[in-house]
């Protein structure tokens, strides 16, 4: 009996075989530009200090606010889309010790980086009618809840510079900010370090908010994959006076930006 292909992965074959030899390029910036989620890139390097020239792309493919990734062979947590699908293109394509490292990109740069797929508008515009025409695959993504912040500004606050976004909300909104003291992991993420783990704003009506958008606070601590929490407003004000202190100038550009992107 032939094997029903599954209803989220139902793009023409010709379709199927042009994204994976172009490494999901097309297809993924096409998805990026309907839904506004973010670029990545896995690539393959040494260290991740290397000059971006020396890394080889194996793939790029779109992310949302928490592990969950999305290309053209459909939806899989980060580490199940590892290990199925990037493992075995770095196998394929590279020898010796290296590591695979992953970036988040504006379609801005990605168009400037030393891809091994180039992308091409016309290809893009076919991944996008494709998309468009499989409702059942697009609507699997969440819709963003906070679209007028572009996705890779949204990740740069989310992955390091969360306090700052917190206090220019605080001060914008006068609501109470907190750190996310993480007490436990699930086993997923049990090699996460305990401790200060991320800043949110908390509205009256108990939901949090960071760069991302409103939404409850539930949903925040499942993204990090965190099991027991407190939340502590004495951390968040020693996490952002440390960010201010050691790092001014980058501070003083995060908190900027901030506060132009945020709205009451």
């Amino acid at each position: 009996m032939k094997k029903k292909k599954r209803a989220d992965i139902e793009f023409p074959e010709t379709l199927l075989k042009s994204w994976e030899l172009s490494d999901g390029v097309n297809f993924a910036i096409a998805l990026s530009r309907i839904t506004g989620w973010l670029l990545h890139v896995d690539w393959w390097c040494i260290s991740e200090n290397d000059p971006i020239e020396q890394m080889k792309s194996l793939r790029v493919y779109v992310g949302v606010d928490n592990d969950t990734v999305y290309d053209f062979r459909g939806k899989k947590r980060a580490q199940a889309f590892a290990h199925y699908v990037i493992t075995p293109i770095a196998q394929k394509r590279v020898t010796g010790k290296g590591i695979v490292l992953t970036r988040f990109y504006s379609e801005e740069t990605l168009m400037t980086l030393p891809l091994r797929v180039k992308p091409s508008e016309t290809e893009i515009a076919k991944a996008k009618e494709a998309i468009i025409n499989n409702r059942n695959f697009l609507n699997k993504l969440p819709i963003r809840l906070n679209p007028e912040i572009p996705a890779h500004i949204a990740a740069q606050f989310n992955f390091g510079w969360c306090a700052v976004y917190a206090e220019a909300k605080r001060e914008i909104s006068n609501l109470p900010v907190f750190g996310i003291i993480a007490k436990k992991y699930i086993d997923a993420y049990s090699n996460s370090s305990l401790g200060f783990c991320h800043s949110v704003v908390i509205h009256p009506d108990g939901d949090a908010e960071d760069s991302w958008g409103k939404q409850p606070l539930s949903n925040i601590i499942a993204n990090f994959g965190i099991q027991e929490y407190e939340l502590d407003e004495e951390v968040q004000k020693e996490v952002n006076s440390n960010l201010k202190r050691n790092s001014p100038e980058k501070y003083k550009e995060a908190y900027e930006m901030a506060m132009a992107y945020i709205k009451v």
